[in-house]
This record gives C-alpha cells, sequence and structure tokens, in this order.
C-alpha cells in the first residue's frame, strides 16, 4: 500500500489551500490553453507585452520556439 494519499492528505490539511475560494482559484489557475493567459490581460496590458515581445525575443531562437505570433496574437 503507497503512503502518498496519506501523506498529501497530511500536506494538504496543514496548508490553507483549503481556506481558499473557489472563485479566486478559477481567476488564478489557467485553463491550461496555450495563449490562455491573454484573457486575463486588459488591452493596455496585452499591448505592452506584444511590445515587450517584439523588443526582447522577436527573432531569437526563444522566440521562435514560443510560437507568440501563432498562439498569442
Amino acid at each position: 500500500m503507497s503512503s502518498k494519499p496519506v501523506v498529501l492528505s497530511e500536506v494538504y490539511n496543514a496548508s490553507n489551500l483549503h481556506q481558499i475560494p473557489v472563485f479566486f482559484l478559477s481567476r488564478v489557475l489557467s485553463s491550461g490553453e496555450v495563449g490562455d493567459w491573454k484573457n486575463n490581460f486588459s488591452d493596455t496590458q496585452s499591448k505592452q507585452m506584444d511590445e515587450l515581445f517584439q523588443d526582447k525575443l522577436a527573432g531569437t531562437n526563444l522566440g521562435a520556439r514560443l510560437k507568440y505570433d501563432l498562439y498569442c496574437q
């Protein structure tokens, strides 16, 4: 028998996770979809992120791997 369920239960009970309201968690946690973070940004924040990406990552290997143009614009 594995002790993982007992350990996880102890960690959960010792933490304050059970006290965090569900509505708060739903605002903080992502849906897991690529580019979903943009739904939590204002138009101004989104424009700032696009400008920062262009300034810092456009034309780099990391920028190409992130596929920012495909998923986030």
